[in-house]
């Protein structure tokens, strides 16, 4: 499992995941979704920047613990783009960027 940061240049607000996958698999998972209109935070910022507003670093194992990495990099909303972060649940209810 690898954790990783998308730091937007723009904004410079951070969204932090994890994925079993290798990050260029859930960069494409999160294009899909965001073409598809999903209102997340960071799938609209997406899509206003590109994936060439963002840079996308593997961070080191955090205890594989991405909740650990969301609070030390202090992503969440209003100072990053995470909306949810205990459990990885997602539920996106406003539109704070």
């Amino acid at each position: 499992m690898i954790i990783y940061l998308a730091y937007n240049l723009k904004s410079e607000k951070a969204y932090i995941g994890q994925t079993i996958h290798q990050l260029t698999n859930r960069l494409s998972g999160h294009l899909c979704c965001a073409k598809r209109g999903s209102t997340s935070p960071f799938h609209r910022v997406l899509i206003r920047d590109g994936v060439e507003g963002f840079i996308w670093v593997i961070l080191e194992d955090l205890s594989n613990d991405p909740n650990a990495s969301i609070e030390k990099l202090n992503s969440m909303v209003v100072n990053g783009l995470q909306k949810h972060h205990k459990g990885f649940i997602w539920r996106y209810e406003s539109d704070p960027v």
